[in-house]
């Protein structure tokens, strides 16, 4: 499975605008099955719970509490995006292609 980091590396939307980009990333997003629903959940749950955890154990630290949620804000959108965007690139048509 090839890991893409924007919707531009997609292949099928290389040239289609930002509107129709998000369109179709939304459609094939409904199309996922259920253990690839599930494996995108899983991820979101091993990125916020030991957030929450650490945050609960060292909440008399501030400092260390401003970290564990910059560290778990940066982490959700740099590892959920592009596993995202890798599992709907197989349900994704070619827009060109239909014209």
């Amino acid at each position: 499975m090839k890991i893409y980091f924007n919707t531009r590396q997609i292949p099928a939307l290389a040239n289609t605008t930002v509107r129709e980009r998000i369109a179709l990333i939304n459609h094939a997003n409904k199309k996922l099955t259920g253990p690839e629903k599930m494996l995108l959940n899983i991820s979101k749950l091993l990125i916020i719970t030991p957030a929450f955890l650490f945050i609960a154990w060292y909440s008399e630290q501030i400092w260390l509490v401003i970290a564990i949620i910059i560290s778990a804000l940066a982490c959700y959108p740099l590892v959920l995006r592009p596993m995202q965007l890798s599992l709907c690139a197989k349900y994704i048509d070619n827009p060109k292609a239909k014209n």
